[in-house]
């Protein structure tokens, strides 16, 4: 798995060959697959698998997590069960 720093050295590394490529026989600046290619073989992933299961495993903890989350409405209130001193739900008026 490539990381977004690999994907971004991946486009600058497929940038270069283009340039080279473009150089050595003259054509125009545009960035194909080919270029791509020779990209892919200079630049390895840097995300090791045991790195990507931790990830998976990350990523399915916070999918959980949200699936038990309380909707704000639904939570019980803390002071619920104490009569503001104001009787309006407002605190009382400093002195």
């Amino acid at each position: 798995m490539h990381s977004g720093a690999d994907l971004a050295l991946l486009v600058r590394e497929a940038q270069e060959a283009c340039l080279r490529d473009s150089i050595a026989h003259n054509k125009p600046l545009i960035v194909t697959k080919a270029h791509f290619e020779i990209a892919l073989g200079r630049v390895l992933p840097s995300v090791t698998q045991k790195d990507e299961r931790r990830y998976d495993a990350l990523n399915q903890s916070f999918i959980n997590s949200r699936q038990r989350v309380v909707a704000p409405d639904a939570a019980p209130s803390t002071n619920s069960d104490k009569p503001s001193s104001s009787g309006a739900g407002a605190p009382a008026p400093q002195k």
